[in-house]
């Protein structure tokens, strides 16, 4: 993923409440071109070290298939609706929000 499809460095200190330096160091864990599914979730366990969370969890879709997963995977912090950083496993994309937000907003695929 190209940094330039990330949220700048200020945007993720607000979000997640956070120092710049903590901001920083998350948006070039995620910038790193490691994509297979054993790497995404070693880059959100080393962002939930970061931000102090209490680990990486899964949201399953109702459109998970055996061996594809449409869902998301977070880094748990604690709360539901407390922003994250999520890997959206359909659109294969890293966003900073909260995954209640997201299942809540999309109905038919959670």
């Amino acid at each position: 993923m190209s940094s330039r499809n990330l949220s700048s460095v200020n945007t993720l200190s607000t979000r997640l409440g956070c120092d710049s330096t903590i901001a920083g160091a998350v948006r070039h864990v995620l910038g790193i071109n490691n994509r297979t599914d054993a790497e995404i979730n070693g880059t959100l366990k080393t962002v939930s070290v970061l931000l102090h969370g209490y680990g990486v969890e899964y949201a399953p879709s109702k459109q998970d298939t055996h061996g594809k997963g449409r869902g998301l995977e977070y880094v748990n912090m604690g709360d539901t609706y407390r922003p994250t950083i999520i890997y959206d496993c359909l659109h294969r994309c890293f966003v900073c929000a909260s995954w209640g937000d997201i299942v809540e907003f999309e109905r038919n695929r959670f």
